[in-house]
């Protein structure tokens, strides 16, 4: 067996969403805080707004060019 060098969902892409006890999704309204893995950045969010907003910028520094796996 032969492990695939460029995985689909590379572990530097590993986020977790962490949802704010007063979140209510049914009614969009989102709160909580989002972890990088990898590294351990994190930011708290208010708003959907708020949470794509930095996961962009975050993922936008760290990630590769595609077609160009990063290097452990």
């Amino acid at each position: 067996m032969t492990l695939n060098t460029f995985p689909q969902f590379p572990s530097h892409g590993v986020y977790v969403l962490k949802l704010h006890r007063d979140a209510v999704p049914e009614q969009g309204r989102l709160c909580g805080r989002l972890v990088h893995m990898a590294s351990g950045d994190s930011t708290d969010f208010g708003d959907s707004a708020e949470l794509v907003a930095w996961l962009q910028r975050h993922a936008a520094e760290l990630w590769p060019v595609p077609n160009h796996p990063v290097q452990p």
